[in-house]
């Protein structure tokens, strides 16, 4: 995070002030964390709860203030949610979330960045008519200041104080400097957290995808007659799985976008999409659920243009998906339907298409599959609990 229009500096100042004082001296916080914050090093301070804590406690002892801490705002920036404060003996702590309308009207210039310095709530005209609202929280002269990521204010480091208090300029930089220091800390072990994330959802991903490879390669070779054949089956098998993981690679998560998954799984041949109507509600499914999905449309679209609707000029297919909400919890229904091809002949044997669909869907995520070879088409629905198709084991 960035500081809202100013030059962030992540070093301490070389000295701090306390309250009532004319000069300047360290803080009298104490304890190894406390030193450490105070002499500019992060020692071993591992967590992002640990490092606002321990910058709270140097700065509300510093400044001789009654209470100090950090808050995280949510998406609309009404809330906050103060994370566990430090407080002076006798005063109770606020952490939880709040409503910045129900403790003054500061809240516009506070989220363009502006620091909101208030020497007396009963006075000022931000707060004179909050007045009872802060006095339940034992508040009479307080400093935010706010934190900003990429334009926006994302957070805050409040210190507050139960009587009236005419806050001096360098008690405002010390603050200043105490959230920049927070700011660089914060951020360091964030990138951790998300390198490492990243480092397990990679090795995930690649087991995954390993023992699909394994599946669709076994299966292939298990039903050909001609190695060509077989060549140039498993060639389109894995494109199409490749393309579905590479939806999974452009997500923040293990998920991806049903849409594109749809849109990836009958696209494998050209034309083939456009005589495909798909319909239903945007969803997001985990990344084992979307791998099988593709290669099940994928097989699904190539049978149709081998032999199904899509083997004549007029046959077309309707995908549509839809969540219903039955007493066990959501469900997703998965139809594929063709109609205007040739005269549909139940086969004699299960295809790739049918164990693909039984095994790899289907067994993810528990649900039930419905095959019907009307002659008129081929009708092939899924349907299995919502919450199935979104894990992300």
């Amino acid at each position: 995070m960035r500081p809202a229009d100013r030059s962030a500096s992540s070093a301490w100042p070389a000295t701090s002030p306390g309250r009532g004082q004319t000069g300047t001296r360290w803080p009298k916080a104490s304890g190894t964390r406390a030193f450490c914050w105070s002499s500019g090093t992060d020692c071993d301070l591992t967590g992002v709860a640990e490092v606002t804590r321990a910058a709270a406690t140097v700065a509300g002892t510093a400044l001789g203030a009654s209470r100090a801490g950090f808050g995280g705002l949510d998406a609309t920036g009404e809330h906050v949610t103060i994370e566990p404060d430090w407080t002076a003996p006798g005063q109770a702590s606020i952490a939880g979330l709040h409503r910045f309308a129900d403790y003054g009207d500061f809240h516009h210039d506070f989220m363009r960045g502006e620091p909101l310095v208030v020497h007396d709530v009963a006075t000022d005209p931000r707060t004179a008519s909050f007045v009872r609202a802060l006095q339940e929280i034992d508040l009479a002269a307080f400093v935010d200041t706010p934190l900003r990521e990429r334009g926006r204010t994302v957070a805050l480091f409040f210190v507050h104080d139960r009587v009236p208090r005419t806050w001096t300029a360098q008690e405002l930089e010390f603050m200043r400097a105490v959230a920049d220091r927070v700011e660089v800390g914060v951020a360091r072990l964030r990138a951790e957290e998300r390198q490492r994330l990243l480092n397990h959802e990679l090795s995930h991903r690649m087991k995954n995808l390993f023992s699909m490879v394994q599946a669709v390669v076994t299966q292939t070779l298990r039903g050909a007659t001609d190695v060509d054949d077989a060549r140039e089956v498993l060639s389109r098998r894995l494109i199409a799985l490749g393309k579905a993981h590479d939806i999974l690679l452009g997500g923040v998560a293990e998920r991806a976008s049903l849409a594109a998954v749809v849109r990836e799984g009958i696209g494998v041949l050209e034309g083939a999409s456009q005589r495909v109507r798909v319909d239903g509600p945007e969803i997001e499914v985990g990344a084992k659920a979307a791998l099988s999905l593709a290669l099940m449309l994928h097989e699904m679209t190539i049978n149709a243009v081998k032999y199904g609707a899509l083997s004549v000029p007029d046959g077309q297919v309707d995908l549509s998906r839809s969540v219903s909400a039955p007493d066990t919890g959501p469900a997703l229904r998965f139809t594929w339907r063709e109609r205007g091809g040739p005269p549909v002949e139940p086969p004699a044997r299960k295809g790739f298409g049918t164990r693909l669909i039984e095994r790899g869907l289907i067994g993810q995520v528990g649900g039930v599959l419905s095959l019907d070879y009307a002659p008129t088409g081929v009708t092939c629905a899924v349907e299995a609990p919502l919450r199935n198709f979104q894990d992300e084991g």
